[in-house]
């Protein structure tokens, strides 16, 4: 048989070159399709990175708006409170709010004192809100968290109205056991929390003016009994007069706050919605008197408008009374004179000017008239 015969030099170089080439297109063709790939991918990251971005954007609108202010927030009850079935106050926050057990201060138990007591901290929900909150409370991480200086006390009948014992029942006279009491609360809490600040307390007090006549009316049946021979030795009660006295004297002595709850009810809500300002607090604005007070139109006042807006200034009036009053009175002298012309019909003068008798507004009127007449400058308008 005859030998094949060899392809020319040139034929198996054009051979080589196509298959070099139609690898060098594949190459490409694989090249370009990995490119294209790798910028879907980079097109899908900066989109995702965009809907994230503004995704935490409204988020933090809706932060700043107070959107997440009920997970920011966390109670702290001490076990005492926790443990109680009467107050039922877990099954009535847990829904809205973070609830943890907070035992008191190692000082309170040397003392050997059962306080119940309520404290809140919190932190913005875009850096973890109530849950980061209390973990940096249990991890003794103090920065990581804000803690709200406040506290409410809750105190029975039974407890509070001891406190109220007095050297002597003269009227300068200060209630040295509720002293005590507020400015030992005062230091435990700062042991605890390792501050040198002051907490704003509020006392909330279950049935005290209840069982404070309850106790005055079995002090009177001793008496009585006393009267028939049977001798009976009683504490002496503080009066009415002196509870009140004793509340006016914690608010401006120590601004303690005391919040009276006569049905477990009333304990529930109070405790909810404390605990719902307190949540809401860093979202609120606050406004000033002069912005309740619409603002003064361009052109220059009269002395009637000067006059409606002055009326204004005293609580619960509002235009439509004060409007109403100006239409009898259209003058601060007006009003005066009539006062001075018939001094016994003065502080029921404007009861029913001020609702054009739809209501009888006897406390606001006299309010009005102590505010013009009164020579006593101790009184309360």
């Amino acid at each position: 048989s005859e030998p094949t015969p060899a392809l020319p030099a040139s034929t198996a170089a054009e051979k080589e070159r196509r298959k070099a080439e139609q690898q060098a297109r594949a190459l490409q063709k694989q090249r370009e399709k990995e490119e294209r790939k790798q910028q879907r991918e980079q097109l899908r990251q900066q989109r995702e990175k965009q809907k994230q971005a503004k995704k935490h954007q409204t988020k933090q609108a809706q932060q700043a708006n107070g959107r997440f202010a009920h997970q920011e927030i966390v109670v702290l009850l001490d076990p005492l409170l926790l443990d109680n079935g009467e107050y039922a106050l877990h099954s009535v926050l847990k829904e809205t709010f973070l609830i943890q057990e907070y035992d008191w201060s190692v000082a309170q138990r040397q003392r050997n004192k059962q306080s119940r007591i309520i404290q809140w901290i919190r932190k913005d929900f875009m850096e973890g809100g109530a849950a980061e909150a209390l973990d940096g409370m249990e991890n003794k991480r103090s920065q990581s968290y804000q803690h709200i200086r406040r506290i409410l006390v809750f105190l029975n009948a039974n407890e509070f109205i001891p406190l109220l014992k007095r050297r002597n029942h003269e009227d300068d006279d200060d209630y040295p056991l509720l002293a005590d009491y507020v400015s030992e609360l005062m230091i435990d809490w700062q042991q605890a929390w390792g501050t040198t600040s002051d907490p704003k307390i509020s006392l909330l007090l279950y049935r005290v003016p209840d069982a404070l006549d309850e106790m005055w009316i079995n002090q009177r049946n001793e008496q009585q009994q006393q009267q028939h021979g049977q001798q009976q030795h009683g504490q002496q009660l503080p009066t009415e007069s002196e509870f009140h006295d004793a509340l006016q004297w914690l608010l401006i002595q120590y601004r303690v706050e005391s919040i009276q709850c006569s049905t477990i009810e009333q304990i529930q809500s109070t405790v909810f919605k404390m605990t719902r300002a307190i949540a809401e607090a860093p979202y609120k604005t606050h406004v000033t008197e002069l912005q309740c007070i619409k603002k003064i139109k361009a052109a220059a006042p009269t002395a009637e408008d000067t006059w409606l807006r002055q009326l204004q200034m005293f609580p619960r009036v509002s235009e439509i009374k004060a409007r109403n009053v100006v239409a009898e009175f259209p003058t601060v002298d007006a009003l005066v004179e009539a006062y001075g012309e018939n001094p016994d019909a003065g502080p029921a003068l404007l009861a029913k000017i001020l609702s054009k008798g739809k209501t009888n507004e006897v406390l606001l009127s006299q309010s009005i008239y102590r505010f013009f007449m009164s020579t006593n400058p101790m009184d309360m308008v």
